[in-house]
């Protein structure tokens, strides 16, 4: 994208809230009862959220910020101009795990909806049959995904944007009807308070990874009608907002009608005879289904810019055998996030792992472009603005090593303690 050189060209404020609300809803929003599991309660997951947003925004501004003083239209740009070149190095290896990841929890979230429809008309024991087990099922429905990730440009899936909002929304709306539409539901325990320090600490990757969407605001930030941060902030506030009533929705009714059982799809609790729950389950397959294309067209080009800096080869060489280049890329990634997807315990794990990228994010790059500014001798900040700008990037730093920390060592537990009723609905061997 390039900066509108007419006030006329471009979006306004308004089409930048929806772009912003559209990049970060996605599949986190099934893992949020889970997450409010985790975080101790209600109370303390609604905090969590507006300190995660507050920190999400204001790493937003900074980027946003530093698209202003380098003139930079991707997130690519502003880092390699603020930061340097390896700092363009590192985000696209990042956005390059992303979206790999992403595309692995897209298979998982479809093999979760599988589960939902066999388990509520064959019962718990449904994954005896080889031709409903989740390897069977993500297998199949992937091999209709598989061409559209070998094209080389997937413009005929521009529209689709609108149906994920309405698949999310939906996921809403349909958590808010099971919780006043089941009464014989068995209920776990509502904590009101964190396990631990540590725990409370290790859910910030899982909201991070719901919330943030550093990798298209300053592309959306360049497109706008009026490129002023004032704009900006409007368009931020209204996202926000709407996703944390979207979030919290979900997360609230969610727990409440299971509790402590609640698991990290919220789809998995409910029964897909109910055609409200099977409408839901389908539109999140077809949902899956062609947004992986998309992630992974995103995941190959950050890769193919990574080869490029690195064997130092222009666009030009590039392009010479690009189409060898593309259908291995695609091959490779195609049957790696399918191995993966096959074999993931479930979608809570992918998603903190995750949001530990959310967390480089979020609180890493902003930090390191914070330093860098400091550096810069043509900018003549003030001495207080500096001191500012160093105590912030410390700040946001340590929180982010933490947080990395805290979730590694909780995803190792993770996977050694997977429950036993989760391995049974997910047909796991």
């Amino acid at each position: 994208m390039t900066v509108p050189s007419e006030p006329s060209v471009g979006i306004g404020w308004l089409s930048v809230a929806f772009g912003l609300a559209n990049a970060s809803i996605g599949v986190g929003v099934l893992n949020y009862p889970s997450a409010y599991d985790k975080v101790g309660g209600i109370a303390i997951a609604e905090y969590m959220q507006l300190i995660i947003v507050a920190i999400i925004m204001f790493s937003m501004f900074v980027l946003i910020y530093c698209a202003d003083i380098s003139k930079g239209n991707t997130y690519h740009e502003v880092l390699s101009n603020i930061c340097g070149k390896r700092a363009e190095i590192v985000v696209a290896v990042d956005i390059c795990l992303a979206t790999y990841g992403i595309c692995i929890a897209y298979l998982v979230t479809i093999g979760d909806q599988y589960d939902r429809i066999f388990m509520s008309y064959f019962g718990d024991n449904f994954c005896q049959n080889w031709y409903l087990d989740r390897r069977f099922t993500i297998t199949v429905t992937s091999l209709f995904i598989a061409p559209l990730c070998y094209l080389k440009q997937l413009d005929f899936l521009r529209h689709t944007g609108p149906l994920g909002i309405v698949s999310m929304l939906y996921v809403v709306i349909l958590t808010i009807y099971q919780h006043y539409a089941l009464d014989d539901v068995k209920r776990g325990t509502i904590k009101t308070s964190p396990e631990s320090f540590s725990s409370l600490l290790s859910v910030i990757p899982v909201m991070c990874f719901g919330y943030q969407c550093n990798e298209v605001v300053i592309p959306i930030y360049a497109s706008m009608r009026n490129r002023r941060i004032k704009n900006y902030f409007k368009a931020a506030f209204i996202a926000w907002t709407t996703l944390i009533f979207l979030y919290g929705t979900v997360g609230y009714f969610g727990y409440t009608t299971f509790g402590s059982l609640v698991l990290p799809d919220i789809i998995q609790m409910f029964n897909a005879r109910d055609p409200f729950v099977m409408i839901g389950v389908c539109a999140l397959i077809f949902k899956m289904a062609i947004t992986y294309p998309q992630m992974s067209f995103v995941g190959r080009g950050s890769f193919v810019g990574v080869y490029g800096i690195l064997t130092k080869q222009s666009a030009n060489d590039l392009e010479k055998r690009e189409k060898c280049r593309r259908f291995i890329i695609s091959s490779l990634w195609f049957a790696s996030t399918l191995f993966f997807g096959i074999f993931a315990p479930d979608i809570g794990l992918v998603i903190e792992i995750l949001g530990t990228l959310s967390v480089l994010n979020v609180f890493m790059f902003p930090s390191a472009c914070l330093i860098c500014l400091v550096k810069r001798t043509d900018l003549r900040l003030s001495l207080l603005v500096k001191s500012l700008f160093v105590i912030t990037a410390i700040i946001l730093s340590s929180v982010g090593i933490g947080a990395l920390a805290l979730v590694s060592y909780q995803i190792y537990v993770d996977i050694g303690s997977i429950s036993q009723e989760t391995k049974t609905l997910l047909c796991s061997l």
